[in-house]
Formats: C-alpha cells, structure tokens, sequence
C-alpha cells in the first residue's frame, strides 16, 4: 500500500524517538567535537525538518507518482536534510563543525531509513498495508475473491529500481551494500573535512588579521577619530567614577599597547600573575608552564582593538574556568597599573583537535579578552569569550 503522510509522520516521529535518541548518545561518545546536548538538539532540528521533508514528499507523490517514493529519490533526499538541517543549527550558532555535522546526521538519518525500510517490515508485517500509520490504522476487510476474465488482467509493470538487470533478492541485497558503504563512508570521512581550518590552541601558528570573524554580541562600540572607543551594552555605558584610586572610565585609547601583568576572575576562581607565551623559531605557540598563565603576545594586549587571548592549565590556574558563566566580570591590570574590566559573553568547551581558531583569534573592532584553558589529559578546552565595558586608570593618572 502506498504510504500515508499521517503514516509516514508517525513513522518519522517513532523511529526519531526510538532509534534516534540512542544513536545521538552513541554520536556524542563516538564523535569528539559532539556534546550530548548538541546532539540531541540536532536531533530535534533533524526530525523537525524531516517531517516538512515528508510533507513535500506526499504531495509529490499525489502529483506524479502512484506508489511510494522511487528508492533512488529517497537516497538523494540526504543531501538536502543534511545542508538544511546544518543551516538551521549554523543559524542559531548551535551548529557542530560541518564534518561532524554530516557524519552525526548520516548516523541518524541512516538509522531512520534502516529501521523504516528493514526493522518495522519484520515486527509490524501490517504496518506496510496500512499505509506505514501506527496509529489509527484502518481495521483489514475481507474481500470477495473474484476470478478476472482473461481479457482483463491489466499488464504487469516492472518495479523501479536501482539494480533492474538483478534477481529481486540480489536487488534487495545490492541495494543494501549501498546503503551501508554510503553511511560508512560519510562517517567515516566527514571529520576530514574539518582538518583545514581548525587545530589545538596550544600549537596554532595562526592569525586571522583584519578578515574573518565579526563579533556577534549585541553591544555596540563607537571608534573616536582619534582612536578612543567608547562601548554601549551589557555592561557600557559606565559612569566616570573613581575605583582603586583612579577613573573609571567608559571611553579609553585602544591605540595603547600594555603588557598585561594580572588577571583576576573571582567566579572562575582564577587569580594569577601572567607572563608572555613564548613561540618556536617556526612561529609555533609553546604550551605555557603548567603553574603559569601566559599572554599570547603576537595578538592584542587587553585594552587594544581585537582579542587578547590568555592561556592556563585546567589542571592548575585555569582549574576553576568551569565555573564561568556569562555576565561575570573579570580584570585585568596592565602592567602601567590600570585595569581592564571585561564581561563574560559566553563558555564554550571544545576537543583541541576542531579548536575554533578564527572564533578566538580573529579580528575585531572591538577590545575582546579569551581566556583559554587547556588539559594535556583529556584534549579538551576550555574558552571563555569576554568583552571589555570599561578601564579603570592607575592611581597615578587619576
């Protein structure tokens, strides 16, 4: 029997619940660059849109075909879900790096299709006849057997399929080494996409100067002529006043480099001296001492147009970075006595091997802060994202 869209909406909403929730856990071990979290939130953007997919594939079916949808459509029907699907994660910045994308949504998308065309077949035999529903299903009537006049059998069509030169049962298992070597493949292969454009933080050489990541936050900064910034948003706009001994100040020189010398993050337990990260001959970052804090030098310092970015052990002066949550403050003294205040806009935690190099170091008008937290043990990073609200002079100044 031809499939029903209320058939094949059930199907997709059981199957994505039945095999697509232990295939997202499964993802999320497997694939290092995938949190549980993300998966499973991809799991209901993937379910979400296969439902309109299924939308669009009755209404095609009413118009040009008679029976179910040709094998060979539902194969290509990958690309779509796949670059759609990952669009829509992309959209709301949830989305994994593309090789891990594709290689999640073929798991699931295989298991879906495996348990649609393989596993309901042999548990629910009616469930064919019935229009693929589970629910509601029309009861099965007797039927009078009538004996055709020879004149009026119709004539008998050949089945599409992908293999038409082979036996029903080669066809069947043809098709399914097909399958197979496809989601194989894509699994397979899909993290290799990511290999050129992402990499460690403790041994990334790169900079993105002047193209590339714009900053995504909500506040707003304004470039004086003379090179003062002056920030609007969570956390700008703040008053002159005095602190520490000096101004407090909302509008600052981001043309002056210097040297950070202290960071304190009192909610990320973090509160240490920082020295400059050094670099090989190869201009190769060298992981900083387990007991230090550096700054990578070759970057902005704190204060400046662009991200300053600072690198610690999780193991010792980063060790509290989990704690960080956004809209906690953080300072910064710079080595002239001034500070640097910065606010939170984000935590993110990453496998070292898809690090986000162009989110962290790429170029900006505004005066960002990275703090980076690395483990030797476990590969993973993590990375709060800040933004700077106001400087405080040094007493001397103020």
């Amino acid at each position: 029997m031809t499939p029903t869209l209320a058939g094949r909406l059930q199907t997709r909403l059981a199957l994505s619940l039945l095999l697509g929730v232990p295939v997202a856990v499964l993802a999320a071990i497997v694939l290092d660059t995938l949190t549980l979290g993300g998966a499973l939130l991809g799991l209901v953007v993937i379910t979400g849109l296969g439902l309109g997919w299924d939308l669009l594939h009755n209404a095609l079916q009413e118009r040009r075909w008679d029976g179910d949808w040709p094998r060979v459509f539902t194969l290509l029907s990958w690309l779509p879900e796949a670059a759609s699907s990952w669009l829509v994660l992309r959209a709301f910045d949830a989305a994994a790096p593309l090789g891990t994308h594709l290689a999640y949504f073929t798991m699931v998308w295989g298991a879906v299709l495996l348990g649609r065309a393989v596993i309901l077949p042999v548990l629910l035999p009616r469930w064919r006849h019935q229009g693929q529903r589970l629910a509601g299903a029309v009861p099965s009537t007797t039927v009078p057997a009538t004996t055709p006049s020879p004149e009026a059998a119709p004539r008998q069509l050949g089945a599409r399929t992908l293999f038409p030169r082979l036996q029903p049962t080669q066809q069947r298992l043809a098709t399914l080494v097909l399958f197979v070597g496809v989601v194989a493949s894509v699994v397979l292969l899909a993290p290799l996409l990511e290999r050129d454009d992402t990499s460690p933080a403790a041994n990334d050489p790169r900079l993105a100067n002047g193209e590339g990541f714009q900053s995504t936050s909500k506040r707003k900064t304004h470039v004086h002529e003379d090179g003062d910034v002056h920030v609007h948003g969570p956390g700008g706009d703040a008053a002159d006043g005095t602190a520490g001994g000096g101004a407090k100040l909302a509008t600052w020189d981001t043309r002056a480099r210097l040297r950070p010398a202290y960071v304190e993050f009192r909610a990320g337990r973090v509160a240490t001296p920082l020295r400059k990260a050094r670099m090989t001959a190869e201009g190769v970052l060298v992981t900083p001492d387990p007991l230090q804090a550096a700054w990578f030098g070759q970057g902005a310092a704190p204060g400046q147009r662009g991200p300053a970015v600072l690198i610690g052990s999780l193991d010792s002066v980063f060790a509290g970075l989990h704690h960080a949550k956004p809209g906690q403050a953080l300072r910064v003294v710079r080595a002239d006595g001034s500070q640097i205040d910065f606010t939170v806009d984000r935590v993110t935690e990453v496998d070292a091997r898809s690090f986000p190099t162009q989110k962290v170091y790429g170029a900006d008008d505004d005066p960002l802060l990275r703090l980076v937290g690395y483990d030797d043990d476990s590969g993973r990073n993590t990375i709060v994202f800040a933004h700077a609200v106001s400087m405080v002079e040094s007493p001397a100044e103020g």
